[in-house]
């Protein structure tokens, strides 16, 4: 998760762009994407503008290394709340950077590396230690840990989720700071392939403007009306604000 004031926010170096059509009204994901695939040139230094997928086989323990570093991290760089459609994940491990005494960032996390030690986006990493891969995640909690749906990766740092893959479909994946993920901090997690969605999801009933208005049986709104007692909705909005100096 990176980004600079030019080329902004992206994941692995690729600004996410909407499919032309939703993956779940075409009988295959090719069709969604027309002329939007990513290129084969982009990685490394480069950044692209493409419907980014990333595909997941069902019925396995997936595990996802996000982190926030290279350009657009450092002493300028935030923190990213990472949202998860489809799943909640546990968070096993947490990794923060190195601060001076005064709460100020020092330096990444030295847990991670980036590939190409010359690299400004550091859009391709791996464990800076052998002992590290594998599943072998640095500080592992395996006893208890938390449950979430958003996790925040942490400036020069990062977070390693778990979760397991048995919710079929296409889901979404992206920064919660709306600014990223609409600059094009957000990916595609395709759960499964082609043909087991198509099993999952009838690519027919997905088509019902097509069928013409039908007019239900009984709303949902005069079962509500009919209620004895007086139904309340409170939602709570809170936001704040922190400028590091």
């Amino acid at each position: 998760f990176a980004g600079d004031p030019i080329l902004r926010s992206s994941i692995n170096g690729k600004q996410y762009s909407l499919p032309r059509y939703p993956p779940f009204f075409q009988k295959n994901f090719q069709q969604s994407i027309e002329n939007m695939e990513c290129p084969s040139w982009c990685t490394g230094e480069e950044t692209c503008k493409c419907s980014s997928r990333t595909q997941i086989t069902p019925g396995k323990t997936i595990q996802f290394v996000l982190y926030n570093m290279g350009k657009g991290a450092g002493v300028q760089g935030t923190t990213h709340p990472v949202h998860l459609h489809g799943h909640h994940f546990y968070v096993v491990s947490v990794g923060y950077p190195d601060y001076h005494v005064n709460g100020t960032f020092a330096r990444n996390n030295p847990h991670l590396k980036c590939k190409d030690d010359d690299s400004e986006f550091c859009n391709a990493i791996t464990w800076s230690r052998d002992d590290f891969k594998n599943g072998n995640v640095p500080n592992a909690n395996l006893k208890n840990p938390v449950k979430k749906d958003t996790v925040i990766v942490p400036v020069g740092g990062y977070a390693v989720i778990r979760f397991y893959s048995d919710n079929i479909g296409y889901w979404f994946f992206h920064c919660h700071v709306e600014v990223h993920a609409t600059e094009g901090m957000a990916s595609l997690i395709q759960e499964g392939t082609d043909e087991q969605i198509r099993e999952k999801v009838d690519w027919n009933d997905m088509h019902t403007c097509f069928k013409g208005f039908v007019k239900p049986e009984k709303s949902r709104a005069s079962s509500i009306l009919k209620f004895k007692f007086p139904i309340f909705l409170t939602l709570f909005f809170s936001s704040f604000m922190r400028n590091i100096f």
